[in-house]
């Protein structure tokens, strides 16, 4: 059975201190690492890319860089999943006919 020591691949980590083995999510990305535009892992992605592209770096480096670089496209396609499905909702809206009407100011 997987522990939390050795299921870092894993999305779950199983706790064994408890009598049935519990499932966690895991929390093996930081918050650091966690994209808060999509314009900033855009922005790091290109980076990866380029130093990928223009440097000699050895094959552990690159498969690093290549699992940084995944991420990071994940991420970015969360963000736009997320902004087309507000242009969505706001179509929507728009498309029900919701208006706003002017308040009289009141005296």
């Amino acid at each position: 059975m997987p522990t939390a020591a050795n299921s870092r691949n894993c999305c779950f980590h199983f706790l064994e201190s408890q009598e049935l083995p519990s499932i966690v999510p895991c929390v093996s990305a930081k918050k650091q690492d966690m994209i808060k535009t999509f314009e900033e892992g855009l922005e790091k992605l290109e980076t990866i890319v380029s130093e990928m592209e223009d440097s000699k770096l050895p094959l552990e480096t690159l498969i690093t860089h290549y699992e940084k670089g995944n991420k990071l496209l994940a991420q970015c396609d969360l963000k736009l999943k997320e902004a087309e499905k507000k242009i969505e909702i706001l179509k929507a809206k728009a498309e029900s006919g919701a208006h706003f009407e002017e308040l009289e100011a009141e005296q």
